[in-house]
């Protein structure tokens, strides 16, 4: 049963690298059926909800990621990024400072997909991180200054 949720996890990779989307969800979805704590599975479902612009798809199957690895730093990071494409700057701060921290600790940087690398570097993502983490900052700041907090 592992080794074949292993080579569908294996097949589903290669066909997000192959952009062929629909066959990669599918392949998510039989790993998700056959094992419902597959952490790879979710987490390329919601880079393929991702790469659709599928959000709140997306932003589930990241959630369920973190449910089963609280430390799984890839989901906390892409949850930082779609908090901020929906306009909820606290919750993407709040994601991308997890994000540090959980980089930060060295036993944490295994993002948890197999086969489908990463090519940043722990220290890259840390700067990346670091670097929006400041601009929401200063962007909040900027909207307090002018009083446009809550919605006034």
């Amino acid at each position: 049963n592992s080794s074949f949720i292993r080579a569908y996890n294996l097949q589903a990779s290669l066909l997000v690298n192959l952009k062929k989307l629909e066959e990669a969800e599918a392949a998510c979805s039989t790993i998700i059926a056959m094992n419902p704590m597959d952490l790879e599975a979710h987490l390329l479902l919601g880079l393929i909800h991702k790469t659709k612009n599928e959000e709140k798809d997306s932003l589930k199957s990241f959630k369920e990621a973190i449910y089963l690895k609280p430390s799984c730093w890839l989901a906390h990071f892409y949850i930082a990024e779609i908090s901020a494409s929906f306009g909820d700057p606290e919750n993407a701060r709040r994601e991308f400072e997890i994000v540090i921290k959980l980089i930060e600790k060295e036993e944490t940087r295994d993002p948890g997909l197999t086969f489908f690398p990463i090519s940043f570097s722990g220290e890259q993502i840390l700067h990346l991180c670091r670097h929006k983490v400041a601009k929401l900052y200063k962007a909040g700041s900027t909207k307090k200054e002018r009083g446009e907090i809550d919605g006034f």
